[in-house]
């Protein structure tokens, strides 16, 4: 594994970790050893190194300058480093956490819904400003970097549980999912402009002008086999099976207002609108 910031390169190999300075003013320093790393982050300037095993029982901060290691006990999950090197945000299984980089205390705490034990994902935006971080399997929050305040929060259009996670420039946000095999693209700025209309806002400093007119999340779909890549959402699988057995239960109980509801949640699963509307 390699990590990379800038001209600092941390080389993880059989369990060490190595930190070499590429422009040759340093020779390379043994900064500790963990035996099957899961995760490593570096911080923007190279001198925190966070590293975590693949159990996740010793997670460890390096300091790259004088070989100090300081322990956490976070258990599982991604973290990153804000790109002004202020905060290391972990997104761990039971809490996402934002630690102030170089007095380590826990600036702010917000706990997370259905963590599991492997955690959840992690991304900032450009500045710094403002982290993306998993409140649970299929939900994305966006949360203040210094403070904590959730800005907003999103999820894929199925409620899928997500694959992956990426953050682009001052306001783009990628989201992975794992059922329906597609990328979420969501724009902060248009959800922004959106809000203004309504006199509300998402207080991101974004610029007020109107961004491009397109819908502020776009479902990319990318089909299993070849072919070119279609726009939209894509019906949940096994939609139908569960119409099916509501329809008999609706046929055995049929004054429950419940197996209605229930039976147009399966309809919308499969893009069936009209379907739906008639069950509620």
């Amino acid at each position: 594994a390699l990590g990379a910031v800038d001209s600092i390169r941390i080389i993880v190999k059989n369990g060490n970790v190595t930190l070499v300075d590429v422009t040759g003013e340093g020779a390379p320093r043994l900064l500790t050893r963990i035996p099957n790393i899961g995760r490593i982050a570096v911080s923007r300037g190279g001198r925190w190194v966070a590293v975590t095993p693949s159990n996740a029982s010793k997670n460890q901060v390096i300091d790259g300058q004088t070989g100090k290691v300081h322990q956490f006990s976070w258990q599982g999950g991604h973290f990153a480093f804000s790109p002004d090197d202020r905060w290391l945000i972990t997104c761990a299984s039971d809490a996402i956490q934002a630690l102030e980089v170089g007095s380590w205390r826990t600036a702010w705490s917000q706990k997370r819904q259905e963590g599991g034990s492997a955690g959840g994902m992690v991304a900032f935006l450009r500045d710094g400003s403002f982290v993306f971080a998993a409140t649970s399997r299929s939900q994305i929050g966006l949360y203040e970097a210094a403070t904590g305040r959730e800005v907003v929060r999103v999820g894929l259009a199925d409620e899928a549980d997500m694959s992956g996670l990426a953050a682009s420039g001052e306001s783009m946000l990628a989201i992975g999912s794992t059922e329906g095999e597609y990328v979420q693209l969501w724009d902060l700025r248009q959800v922004n402009h959106e809000l203004m209309s309504l006199g509300l806002g998402l207080d991101l400093g974004l610029p007020a002008q109107a961004p491009p007119a397109v819908e502020a999340a776009v479902s990319i779909e990318v089909p299993s086999g070849a072919g070119p890549m279609a726009l939209g959402k894509r019906p949940v699988p096994g939609w139908e099976e569960r119409v099916a057995g509501l329809t008999l239960l609706i046929q055995a109980e049929p004054g429950r207002a419940e197996h209605f509801e229930r039976r147009a949640e399966a309809f919308l699963a499969g893009s069936q609108k009209q379907e739906a509307i008639a069950d509620l």
